[in-house]
């Protein structure tokens, strides 16, 4: 359950590390800033390109003859790796655009464009202060939209992300 509600609301637990952390920890006792949404994503989007980069290497080195199922399609990488920042702005002013972009955009160029493309693309969709708002700034549950149409076992990215 605690899997389930870290992907369906992720920065609910960005603060989670401070708990088991010691005052003193840090640069000169210094409490550490907690990183910005939009930073987040360009973290992302950079592991996105080093995980597309790394793909497209096994595929150059395999050899001619490889069964295709040794090496997963760009496709199926591309698909996981957008579904998973889905949520990270959840609750937040614009969090709708960015999920109808992000949608629109995996669904027309997962084949043509790197997941980090897309994920720029849609985060273009949110207003400054989203990007700007730390991951440490949970908002509510109780103040996130409840999908009533969804099956109830499917998951967020399951429903939005196919």
């Amino acid at each position: 359950m605690v899997g389930r509600a870290a992907i369906n609301h992720p920065c609910a637990f960005a603060s989670a590390d401070a708990l088991w952390e010691e005052p003193s920890a840090g640069a000169g006792g210094a409490a550490s800033r907690a990183l910005s949404r939009g930073e987040v994503l360009q973290r992302y989007a950079a592991y996105c390109d080093a995980e597309e980069a790394v793909a497209f290497a096994l595929a150059a080195e395999s050899p001619a003859g490889s069964p295709a199922w040794l090496l997963p399609p760009i496709e199926s990488l591309r698909r996981r790796l957008v579904a998973c920042p889905y949520n990270l702005f959840a609750g937040v002013a614009g969090s709708e655009r960015y999920h109808r972009q992000l949608r629109k955009l995996a669904g027309k160029r997962l084949g043509s464009e790197s997941a980090s493309t897309i994920l720029r693309a849609a985060a273009a969709a949110l207003p400054p202060e989203a990007l700007e708002l730390p991951v440490d700034v949970a908002v509510s549950l109780r103040e996130l939209a409840v999908f009533e149409r969804a099956s109830k076992r499917a998951g967020p990215m399951q429903r939005h992300i196919h």
